[in-house]
């Protein structure tokens, strides 16, 4: 990492965890200053906003990190189907999956 002037550390070293509003946290992603800094006016002004707040100290306005668990969790299946799947093994694999599928069983007992 490079220094900037100052002797610290440059904020185009850091990269910083994205969640678009209207957007799920599956769809989290990790931009760097310099993407920031590319994008549209609105996100640019957001960036330099937030990044005025940690140079002043006012990390306690800033929202918590931590994403809820059940964030990430779908609330219903709309659907579910099985399918057959055909898998070619070789006879060496064949055997190992034999043995271990006889190892499940006599754990299973």
């Amino acid at each position: 990492q490079e220094e900037d002037g100052s002797g610290g550390m440059s904020e185009m070293d850091y990269e910083y965890l994205i969640k678009y509003k209207g957007r799920s946290y599956l769809h989290l992603e990790w931009k760097t200053a310099a993407d920031l800094e590319s994008m549209n006016t609105k996100a640019k002004t957001i960036y330099r906003r937030f990044v005025k707040k940690i140079e002043a100290g006012t990390e306690e306005d800033l929202e918590d990190p931590t994403v809820d668990p059940s964030f990430t969790e779908p609330w219903r299946i709309l659907a579910e189907e099985d399918h057959e799947i055909t898998v070619e093994l070789s006879d060496k694999e064949l055997v190992k999956w034999e043995k271990e599928q006889k190892r499940l069983e006599a754990e299973e007992m």
